[in-house]
């Protein structure tokens, strides 16, 4: 990564943290932040919903 990309990076999670956005969250690949997301995503739902 160069130094302008890496700066561009860094400001890019800084305005997301200004938003209250965490970076953690923000940086995750979309298969973990489901993973970790997914039991409250789905809550009330009954079951059968949920069956493949």
């Amino acid at each position: 990564m160069k130094k302008d990309d890496a700066k561009k990076w860094i400001s890019s999670l800084k305005r997301l943290a200004a938003q209250g956005i965490d970076p953690n969250t923000a940086t995750m690949a979309l298969a973990g932040y489901g993973e970790a997301n997914m039991e409250l995503a789905l809550r009330g739902l009954e079951a059968k919903t949920t069956d493949p």
